[in-house]
């Protein structure tokens, strides 16, 4: 990740600071790289770099340059420190005198890829003859080859080459400055930053041009242009924390080094040794927060999960955590608490209890509905629409959990419309009406019996 600022000062001489830390910038500290001069800022083995690196291990002491005709400052971030905020510069040379501190965000980024240009000619006084040879792969070269064909050559040849180097993952011919051709050479990001010397390649024959011609062994070649590799990002992890998805939480993110020294809301990084898997560092920069493994894990804070109370905090013991690059499975899983909950549902038992459903499959009860029953019922007032007001008479309430005592237990979802019995009300009212039907029957037969009687 590239940070730039734009248009800083540049007399004579400047005083800069990066992070906090001050650092002096002459004209004589200067170097030059395809053709633009750069003043170097940090000398990675003066204590200023060191000062640096201890205040801010995000920086990559070796990108960090200032272009004195234009007053462009640039530096990069390593890999494992991306989206892990801002830098802050002061020119002390700019207006005002005592200078200004900017928050410096990210301005653009590039792969972790270490890249190597070579630039290609050939020479066709004397015409061309030999090999060159690019990861153990030999490549001819006649003096009938051109340009073109010898780019077709290299394409062809490119899944031979990445056969044999694991680390290479392209081989390419791209354009270089000037209106000139390049083999250019691209390595795994997680190869890292490979050494020049570890891989090379070789010019067998007249009249090819290379790269630049290495002063100990004319056969290997040095790029013309080079882009380093950072493998820094295995093992690093960054972690979030959200409230609803959404509003980001303070986990124990320090403030940009030079801003200040509390936490505030953002990403933590944690580290895990590749070749181990092992547990290597919680929210540090740099190795001097990291501990070995059998110490002490720091847990992670998580502050304001809880907006009703924002002194609520959420600890998270890492403790034997582990991280293997490769797939895997759970085999066994402990779980001493639930994820967040919303109400779904609330029943009552038949005990009275009101209970709670949640999503997360949890139940609460939240209470206990009361019966109240009366020493002398009949002395109840009755107030309208079923309800009944308590005298003298009556006595005061006594409240119990339904199914207690002479109480009766509770029914959920059921609406009562009427305390009788309709079942055996139905039954009596049919023994009536047929009761009702026979004594009517020996009334008519009394009467025409009578009746038979009178007109004998």
């Amino acid at each position: 990740f590239r940070f730039v600022l734009e248009d800083v000062n540049t007399p004579a001489e400047s005083t800069f600071s990066i992070s906090g830390v001050v650092l002096d910038l002459e004209d004589d500290d200067q170097f030059e790289l395809d053709g633009d001069v750069y003043s170097l800022i940090v000398d990675p083995l003066s204590d200023e770099a060191e000062q640096l690196q201890r205040a801010d291990p995000r920086i990559d002491l070796s990108t960090v340059q200032f272009d004195s005709s234009n007053g462009r400052l640039t530096f990069e971030f390593k890999s494992e420190y991306t989206d892990m905020g801002s830098v802050f510069v002061r020119d002390y040379n700019a207006t005002p005198a005592e200078g200004a501190i900017v928050p410096v965000d990210l301005v653009e980024k590039r792969d972790a890829n270490e890249v190597r240009n070579y630039g290609i000619d050939l020479d066709t006084t004397p015409p061309p003859s030999g090999f060159i040879t690019i990861g153990g792969v030999q490549i001819q070269v006649t003096d009938s080859t051109t340009l073109t064909s010898l780019e077709a050559a290299i394409r062809a040849n490119e899944p031979r080459i990445l056969d044999r180097n694991p680390d290479i993952e392209s081989v390419t011919v791209v354009d270089g400055p000037n209106s000139t051709r390049e083999l250019q050479i691209t390595f795994r990001a997680t190869a890292g930053d490979i050494p020049d010397t570890d891989f090379r390649p070789t010019v067998n024959g007249t009249g090819i041009t290379l790269g630049v011609p290495d002063p100990n062994d004319p056969l290997l070649r040095r790029p013309t242009s080079e882009t380093s590799g950072d493998n820094g990002f295995l093992g690093h992890y960054r972690k979030y924390a959200y409230l609803n998805n959404e509003q980001l939480l303070d986990i124990g993110k320090r403030e940009d080094p030079g801003s200040g020294t509390l936490t505030e809301e953002g990403p933590i990084l944690i580290s895990f040794r590749p070749e181990s898997g092992l547990l290597d560092g919680i929210n540090v920069f740099g190795e001097s927060g990291q501990f070995s493994p059998g110490t002490q894990v720091p847990a992670i804070t998580i502050q304001g999960a809880d907006p009703a109370n924002p002194n609520t905090e959420i600890r998270l013991d890492l403790t034997n955590s582990t991280q293997f690059a490769s797939a895997s499975i759970v085999k066994n899983q402990q779980q001493d608490g639930y994820t967040k909950g919303d109400l779904i549902g609330v029943t009552f038992a038949p005990t009275g209890e009101m209970v709670a459903s949640f999503s997360n499959g949890q139940n609460q009860s939240l209470g206990v509905v009361a019966f109240a029953t009366f020493e002398n019922q009949d002395g109840l007032q009755p107030s309208g629409d079923t309800e009944w007001i308590a005298t003298l008479a009556s006595g005061n309430a006594i409240l119990n959990p339904p199914g207690t005592g002479l109480n009766g237990t509770l029914r959920s979802a059921a609406l009562e419309q009427s305390n009788v019995d309709l079942s055996t009300e139905l039954v009596n009212l049919i023994q009536a009406q047929r009761n009702f039907q026979a004594s009517s029957k020996t009334l008519e037969t009394a009467n025409n019996i009578t009746q038979t009687i009178l007109n004998i």
